[in-house]
């Protein structure tokens, strides 16, 4: 009966929604709330049989009801408010006692776990946490010098059997916060940790899948590229224009497909193992795309200006498909008669910061946060041909190599790429 009890008084105000280490936190207070209420029962009943003026018997069984109301404020899901009551209020209420009555039994103690339950439910709070835990120690201060100085405002003689309860209460409290607490979150962390490694486990599997389908997909959508291209040469003029119409259709669907299926292989191999690291100037990629791009650029009348970008360590061939994709992109969403692209960068402590930016069509606020997802298209394939990977590629490769990048853009107005790389590149797989 009792076990029952004390697990419906835990889990008062829980919610499904709410963040692991607050789950814990109001849990914990929860059952210190229970426990107070029973230890102040207990000496109220003490106070009783020993006919203490009722005065004293009042101060004491009054605190049971600052308990009970932090487990209401845990039902209706006010437990920001609870912490305040807490560790700055309830210490308040402590003091009154101290100073009107000397047998407020146990009740300097509480100053003590009022500043390890600041440490505890304001962690990631810190400027609220030091406030917390200054207060306490005022209080305590101010309570203990007006007992050296001052007689209490109501005189009562100290009930040994009742202090007794409240010292030993509160060194059960505080060896209670420090166990139950410490391994709730050695529960946690060790459950976060599994299920860290779950979740990487199953995204290698579905990557694998990935590559695997792709993989075994490329054959035949190869054949259907070719039998189409066969198909069309056998019909030559002897069918109307419609006719091979239909054809073209199922020949240009089938090359978007191959080139659909080489991204996703792309992007599956970037996870797969750990990506062997090199020197890699990355002037040299910006030289090699203009030359394997130089009818494009010639074409388009682009303008890509670069100079003296910084050698890192990476990956050669992910880092050169990484500027190919940016500059591709740049290029294709750009109307302007003469494309200019831009390449710079700022060396930072430990990294180096690379900007790609451009004059192009620029995007739009509500779709900046989407540009890297895969498979999200912000134009129709009628307008601007594409996978819908390409970014995405480049978000991979650029944390595969333990960077980060960004975009800035506004639209009308071009768009810049930023993206930071280490210097000295240790593979995170």
């Amino acid at each position: 009966m009792m076990k029952p009890l004390w697990n419906k008084l835990s889990t008062i105000g829980l919610g499904e929604g709410m963040e692991e280490r607050e789950r814990i936190k109001m849990r914990l207070l929860n059952q210190i709330a229970s426990i107070s209420i029973i230890a102040v029962l207990t000496i109220t009943v003490i106070l009783i049989i020993k006919t203490e003026p009722f005065f004293v018997i009042l101060h004491n069984t009054s605190t049971s009801f600052i308990a009970l109301f932090i487990l209401y404020l845990h039902h209706i899901g006010k437990f920001e408010l609870s912490k305040h009551i807490n560790c700055f209020a309830f210490p308040i209420w402590v003091s009154l006692l101290v100073i009107s009555a000397v047998g407020s039994y146990g009740a300097t103690k509480v100053y003590i776990l009022s500043v390890l339950l600041a440490l505890i439910l304001y962690e990631g709070q810190t400027n609220v946490k030091w406030l917390s835990v200054f207060w306490n120690v005022l209080l305590l201060i101010f309570s203990a010098t007006y007992i050296q100085k001052y007689f209490p405002l109501y005189a009562a003689e100290i009930n040994v059997i009742a202090d007794t309860i409240a010292t030993l209460t509160a060194i059960l409290i505080t060896v209670f916060i420090m166990t139950v607490y410490q391994n709730d979150i050695a529960k946690f962390s060790y459950q976060k940790d599994d299920l860290v490694k779950k979740l990487k486990l199953k995204n290698k599997e579905l990557e694998r899948f990935a590559y695997i389908t792709s993989h075994d997909l490329k054959e035949p959508v190869k054949n259907i590229e070719s039998f189409a291209s066969i198909l069309k040469n056998m019909l030559g003029k002897e069918v109307h224009e419609k006719e091979l119409k239909l054809v073209d259709v199922i020949d240009d669907s089938a090359k978007r497909m191959s080139i659909m299926i080489d991204s996703i292989l792309t992007f599956s191999k970037l996870n797969q193992d750990e990506l062997p690291m090199e020197k890699v100037a990355l002037e040299e990629l910006v030289v090699n795309f203009k030359q394997t791009h130089s009818k494009l650029l010639l074409d388009k009348k682009v303008i890509i200006q670069s100079n003296n970008l910084p050698v890192l360590s990476g990956n050669k061939l992910f880092l050169s498909l990484l500027f190919q994709n940016l500059l591709e992109n740049s290029i294709k969403y750009n109307e302007s008669a003469t494309p200019i692209i831009d390449i710079s960068h700022q060396k930072k402590e430990g990294y180096a910061s690379i900007q790609v930016k451009d004059n192009g069509i620029g995007i739009e606020d509500e779709f900046k946060e989407y540009v890297f997802e895969p498979f999200r298209r912000l134009h129709s394939r009628g307008k601007y041909e594409g996978t819908g990977l390409g970014l995405s590629i480049c978000k991979k490769i650029v944390e595969s190599h333990s960077g980060t990048i960004f975009l800035e853009s506004n639209e009308g107005a071009g768009s810049t790429f930023t993206f930071n790389l280490p210097h000295s590149n240790q593979n995170n797989n």
